[in-house]
């Protein structure tokens, strides 16, 4: 993964279902930048790779995740994290 500050190689995991994805990209496009584009969708990024950017960039993690046991669930909506108090 590039280091944020080496603008001459940007990736972006991108799903192209996705508005803020799909406006994320064209913000990049309009400033003449050329990413590379992982669909991460149909190419996951590796364990090891997904693990390592939220471990440097925590901001990433961006949504609350509620653990019980074995299961894990994102709080968004909210009223995902019912699913666990069953």
């Amino acid at each position: 993964m590039p280091s944020p500050n080496d603008m001459s190689s940007i990736t972006i995991w991108h799903n192209p279902r996705c508005s803020k994805s799909r406006q994320t990209l064209q913000l990049i496009l309009d400033s003449g930048i050329e990413p590379a584009i992982v669909e991460y969708l149909n190419s996951p990024p590796s364990e090891a790779e997904l693990i390592t950017a939220m471990v440097e960039h925590p901001v990433l993690i961006e949504r609350p995740v509620v653990f019980s046991g074995t299961r894990a669930i994102i709080g968004r909506p909210p009223e995902n994290v019912l699913e666990l108090l069953d």
